[in-house]
């Protein structure tokens, strides 16, 4: 998946609920995993710009997928369409859009409404909708696997929306991405329990029970997410527990 060139994974922004100077809303960059290509998990407010920051092309980018819909983790969705619109005149294949199926109905109304319409995209994006537990492979090396959570559920902060964490497969290797959590039991994959690197919300819970649960769960290293405090956890004596920061470089 990597090498010597360059990282697996890349914190474009380090999912702050609200964007500050250090730290930019939720969108992860899993790097050429598909025959060079790029592939965005989550894509927040500021996006576009982040990822140009990183050195991350449009025409580099196989694949998006949303974990919810929230504004934190989707709202650097339209912005982003349009520079993939702008700048992939030499990109050989659309970039996939995954949403949550309950985005079927409204996406291309939210699209329209900036002036990106079906006929302007086409050939550009192309947009699949996920269900619940079922796995789908991007550009045919990467196995995503969307896993519910309580985040938005009547458990954890009402019937909004559905909410889902993301298991990515490539080869031997797992990441686990907890999108935002409803409790310690949304930390929770598949088995074999092991993932290399598991990206954890410690925005809804504490930064010691999110690093706790993962590494419980069987993950062997812990990047946490959603981080509002300025400085580390306690935990973080833990070579094998990291603290996100908008531009980290990881390779699992």
């Amino acid at each position: 998946m990597t090498n010597s060139r360059c990282p697996a994974l890349r914190v474009v922004g380090s999912g702050s609920a609200i964007a500050t100077a250090s730290r930019g809303q939720a969108c992860l960059a899993l790097l050429r995993v598909n025959a060079g290509g790029t592939v965005l998990l989550d894509a927040g407010d500021g996006t576009s710009r982040a990822l140009a920051m990183a050195g991350i092309t449009p025409q580099s980018i196989a694949g998006i997928v949303v974990s919810h819909l929230h504004p934190d983790h989707a709202a650097g969705l339209p912005a982003l369409v349009q520079q993939l619109r702008l700048c992939r005149v030499a990109a050989p294949e659309p970039a996939v859009i995954w949403l949550p199926r309950e985005a079927e109905s409204k996406f291309a109304d939210v699209m329209a409404f900036y002036g990106l319409s079906a006929r302007r995209l086409d050939g550009v994006v192309r947009i699949r909708y996920f269900e619940p537990n079922r796995g789908f492979a991007i550009g045919g090396t990467l196995w995503i696997t969307p896993l519910p959570n309580a985040h938005l559920t009547p458990g954890g902060r009402g019937p909004l929306h559905s909410s889902f964490s993301l298991l990515a497969e490539l080869e031997e290797h797992r990441l686990f991405y907890s999108g935002d959590l409803g409790g310690p039991d949304d930390l929770h994959w598949p088995a074999p329990e092991r993932v290399d690197l598991a990206v954890v919300d410690a925005g809804h819970l504490s930064a010691d029970a999110a690093a706790r649960a993962a590494f419980e769960q069987g993950a062997e290293r812990v990047l946490l997410t959603h981080l509002e405090q300025p400085s580390p956890p306690r935990r973080a004596a833990n070579p094998d527990l990291l603290w996100a920061h908008d531009g980290m470089e990881i390779d699992w």
